[in-house]
């Protein structure tokens, strides 16, 4: 998705690419969290107490771990393609999946660990059956 919007922000409104990459950036990020509320961590969403049960309060942790997931994927690739040489052809494209799975899995679990944590005291006494 931010290919598409930086890539026309660019092109029709002459947005300069950096600025034109940040925004959509951020609208990924932004789309990919309403995906997630809505569909890939709704039982957790609808578990919470307190701030967690705040949308705009996972909106910004969510966010928070994005961004640092995005770092993860420059480094990963850019140790990839100028460290150890995978730079050439196909070798480009192996670069950067490679920093995409490793982004990905670390925003899962960061997502499902932290920005969609459920309080888990009230998690544990639905688990936890009561004896008599």
């Amino acid at each position: 998705m931010n290919l598409i919007i930086s890539y026309y922000l660019n092109y029709y409104y002459h947005t300069e690419a950096a600025a034109a990459q940040a925004i959509g950036v951020e609208l990924s990020i932004i789309s990919n969290f309403i995906l997630n509320d809505s569909f890939t961590f709704k039982h957790l969403a609808t578990s919470m107490s307190g701030r967690n049960r705040n949308k705009l309060y996972r909106l910004l942790k969510y966010n928070v771990l994005s961004l640092g997931t995005a770092g993860l994927n420059i480094l990963v690739f850019s140790i990839f393609y100028y460290v150890l040489g995978f730079n050439r052809g196909l070798w480009y494209v192996t670069s950067e999946s490679i920093a995409i799975l490793a982004a990905f899995a670390l925003n899962y679990l960061g997502s499902s660990r932290w920005a969609w944590k459920a309080n888990q005291t009230r998690i544990s006494k639905i688990q936890t059956p009561q004896h008599q």
